[in-house]
Formats: C-alpha cells, structure tokens, sequence
C-alpha cells in the first residue's frame, strides 16, 4: 500500500517577490492560476531529483543524487531563485563510511543528518551538521544526537532512524526500534529536539504490549513535544490477515512530560469495523483520528468516519459518519457495471468501495478539516511461455493503479458535511507509479489538486457522462481539479504547451507558501521547474 501518511503543513515565504512570468506555458483565462517555466536543465541517464526539501525568500532547495556504480552514489544539494534558476549546485562530501540519511529545513536552517555503522562495536550512530543556505557548504562540527546498539545482530539487521515533525514545525522527533528478544515486548529510542535541534529530551521505552499483539503503524510529535503512537492492538496470539472478520482493533500510546507519563487511548466504534486510520493533533492536545469503516472487509469500504478524542479524559468527544451512497459508490462507473452494483444492492448485498487509503488530514483554522483519500493498489500478472526447446519462462509484470481521489469535508462542530470524488485513472507498469498520484495545494478555501491525466477528460464531455479516460502518455494533459468550500468542481489543462513529451512528477512538486507550487517536469533527459501561483 502507498505509505502516504502525512499531514500537509507550510511554511510560508518571508516576502513575495514579483516575478514576470513567461509567455511559454503560460495560462490563458484560468480564473485559478497562473504559470511561470523555468529553464530546461539536462539531467544523466543515472540522474535523478529526489525531493525539493526546503524554501525561503531566495527561492528553494533540492536533493539531486547520480547512481555511479552498485555501491555509490553521489549527493547534490542544489539551490534555485525565485525565477526557477539554480545558483548553485554543490556535491556533499561525507565522511569516509559516512552515508546520507536526510536533509531537513527547520527554522529557516538546512540539516543533513547522517549515519555511521561500525561493524566492529555493533553501533549504529547518528550525527546532524548544519548546512550554509549561501554556500551549501557544511557549517560548524557534526554532532551525535542518537545511537543503535544491534550487539547480536548482523549489520543488515542494525535497525534505522526514522523522524516525524510537529504540524507547526517547532519541534522534530528521532525514533528508532531497538533489539529485543523472542516474546519480549517491542521497545523504542526516542529523541525529541526543537528545531534548532537543541536537545529537549530523550527515552527509551518498552511498548505495553507483545510484539505479537501489537503493531505500531505511525509515529506524531506534537507542538508540546509529546510523542502520540498508532497503533494497532490484534485479538488473537498471532497476527493473522486483516480480512472477513475483523481481529484488531485501534489504540493510541501517548508519551507525556518528557516521556515520564504512558496514556493510552482506546478508538473503539460499536457496529463499526475501522479500516483505516490516520492521525493527527489538534491544537488544544485533543486526538484527532479519520478514516474509512466497513461492515465487510478490509479491503473495502462503506463510509467515512471522524472522531475527536478527549486528551484529558480520553472519551469521544465528537463522532460522525458517512455512508457512500449508492450515487456515489457508481460514480465514473460504466453504464454496465453501475447496473451490476444497482442489482447486487437490490438484493441486499453490501456494495463498498475498494483499496483507499487516507493520505491527508488537514486542520482547518475554524476547527473544521478536510480528508482527503486515494483508490491504491498493485496487479500482478505473470506470463509464462514455452520455447521451441520446451523450456518454461515466466515474466511478472506489475500494474500501479492510482485512481480516484475522495475528498471529505469536516464542520467546525465535527460533523461530515459533504464528500465527493475527483475523477482519476492512472495505470502504469513496472514503474513503481513513477508519474502516478497528485500533489494538492490548499490555498484560501479551496483544494487544487494537480495530476497527469488523458486530455479526453478536459477537453471532451467524458467526466459529464460518467466516463474517465485513463491517463495516456500519447493523449496527456496535466490537470488542474479544483475543489471549493462547498464541493463543486473545475478542471481545466495547467500548462498550454507545445511539446507532448513534458509530464508532471506530483510526488517530487510540492506547495512552497500560502499561495504557491512547484512544480518537477521531466522531458526525456531534460528537466525543469514551474512555479503555480494561485489566485484568491
């Protein structure tokens, strides 16, 4: 399944530079955005731009990184200007038997963290050095924030360090899985820092639970600096397949005053078998948990749900439900299948929805939120063939299925206004979705959310009449599906160019400030940067 499991946050410019945006790609009438492209840049075979990891009034920062050989690669932090101009490109020299881990942008400050595995003293460490924004060269000494004892264990199994970052980004979380014997229970190394990385606190823990029982499934820090674990607590001695009959139910473990206090919240909804979680931490500490229930499976779904959990009495405050109609379940149905599930309704028979996941929560200023959801899923198909010798081969081919996007909306009083579908086809294969998925920006009260799709879908009466085409790279046209307050849509082709060979990464493009996107385009062995500056 796609882990996409995040909260949407920014951090806004500090100023808004004019900018005299490009007649080529630029938008003609879109009463949404306007476009600006950047230069075209040549990129290596082996080449390949991993993930826009910060921004400031300069413009923004990226990790590039080249496969040299099985064994190497090389790392490069790259600075561009608000006019999508690189200024710099700068190789990051480590340390001998020094590897990359991440590079984070905290307080307006760039942090690589990097990792050191003796073999010798079964040690795995940590360290973090601050980046100069201008040179992109490092800044001061490295420093230990965390180490991995795996004595016992092979270096393969040595463990690895994982973050999380509070919504409003002041403070970050480093947590790691420690050893731990056959039978015993699962334990953790937590490491809590604000975000000029000063130390806050740091505990090692020892889960309440039987590794057997208990399945931890994300990891939140709060504004507080309290750690908030997901989890899902299993019926039965062994964990068996999450299907039919539903065997677990959900829990939350909440690490409070500096680790010394274990709270722990029962998500518990009686006639209700919850699928799929996500959570999230409102600004008063109350637990904020969404996502899909069934009365069937876990592969499938009949409604949303959203449940506000006291942090102080740990009862439900707040629960509401919705049940996807039989309108909406058929939506972008062909006519023959929506006759199928109208027929199998009128039987009396469950009709759901298959394999979403909840990728978003996003808090509103008002107290409402927005969920927002995708239809994932990978199809094997194996070919086997027989050659003039009578020798058998065989080739697996996988399908990644990106489909449509669900979109939820919360009131301030915690109840499920509306929700709606963005219509959306998306199957490649044997490339891991590398084109597939959307980026969103929220801007003002309303959800603009980019993605490749088919041009039929835009330009033709398909979405009218309950057909989407599915995306093609022959027929493609990057989409601009914008959601309002009240659910009603638009879509309209984002960039009005020449060239058919250009497509949209949404996973590597990202919102920068409260009213902008970046986004990475790829043609061939060129690539380039275009800037969405949405309207009010």
């Amino acid at each position: 399944m796609k882990s996409f499991s995040f909260i949407l946050f920014f951090i806004v410019f500090l100023s808004y530079f004019s900018v005299s945006h490009s007649t080529f790609g630029q938008i003609n009438n879109n009463p949404y955005a306007s476009v600006q492209m950047g230069k075209e840049y040549s990129i290596s075979r082996r080449g390949e731009i991993g993930s826009i990891i910060g921004y400031d009034k300069t413009g923004f920062y990226l990790l590039k990184f080249e496969t040299k050989s099985l064994f190497r690669t090389d790392n490069y932090l790259e600075h561009y200007d608000i006019n999508l101009n690189q200024i710099k490109s700068e190789k990051l020299e480590l340390e001998d038997d020094y590897t990359l881990v991440r590079i984070s942008q905290l307080n307006g400050n760039l942090y690589l963290f990097s990792q050191l595995l003796d073999k010798k003293t079964k040690e795995k460490t940590l360290f973090v050095q601050q980046i100069d924004s201008k040179s992109l060269k490092f800044k001061g000494q490295k420093k230990q924030i965390a180490q991995i004892s795996f004595e016992g264990n092979r270096s393969r199994n040595s463990g690895s360090f994982s973050f999380s970052v509070a919504r409003d980004t002041s403070k970050i979380l480093v947590y790691y899985q420690l050893p731990y014997e056959k039978k015993e229970n699962e334990k953790f190394g937590f490491h809590v820092f604000d975000n000029d990385m000063n130390l806050l606190w740091s505990k090692n823990v020892i889960l309440p639970y039987e590794d057997k029982l208990l399945g931890v499934t994300d990891y939140k820090i709060d504004k507080k600096g309290n750690v908030h674990l997901l989890s899902i607590l299993y019926k039965e001695k062994a964990r068996t397949k999450r299907a039919g009959k539903p065997n677990y139910s959900y829990k939350i473990l909440s690490y409070t005053d500096e680790g010394k206090t274990l709270k722990e919240y029962d998500v518990v909804v009686k006639d209700k078998f919850l699928t799929d979680m996500q959570l999230a931490i409102a600004d008063n500490s109350n637990l904020i948990c969404a996502g899909f229930y069934s009365n069937v499976g876990t592969f499938s779904i009949e409604g949303s749900y959203f449940l506000t959990i006291d942090s102080e009495s740990k009862q439900i405050k707040t629960k509401s439900f919705k049940e996807f109609g039989l309108d909406f379940i058929t939506q972008d149905m062909s006519e023959k299948q929506k006759k199928k599930t109208k027929k199998k309704a009128d039987k009396g028979k469950d009709v759901e929805l298959y394999e979403y996941d909840l990728n978003n929560i996003i808090l509103k200023e008002d107290g409402g939120a927005v969920l927002v959801g995708e239809q994932f899923y990978i199809r094997e198909s194996t070919i086997r063939t027989t050659g003039a010798n009578g020798q058998v081969s065989s080739r697996t081919n996988y399908y990644y299925n990106y489909h449509d996007i669900i979109v939820i909306s919360i009131s301030p009083a915690g109840e499920i206004d509306w929700a709606h579908k963005v219509p959306k086809r998306q199957t490649t294969v044997n490339d891991g979705g590398y084109y597939s998925s959307y980026t969103l920006a929220i801007v003002g009260d309303k959800l603009h959310f980019v993605f490749n799709d088919n041009a039929r879908n835009i330009y033709d009466k398909s979405l009218k009449e309950g057909k989407v085409y599915s995306f093609s790279y022959k027929n493609l046209a990057v989409a601009l599906n914008t959601v309002d307050s009240n659910g009603k849509q638009n879509r309209i082709s984002l960039l009005n160019t020449p060239k058919k060979e250009e497509i949209v990464r949404p996973k590597v493009s990202v919102q920068v400030s409260k009213n902008e996107m970046i986004l990475f385009a790829k043609r061939k062995k060129k690539y380039q940067f275009i800037r969405i500056t949405f309207k009010d």
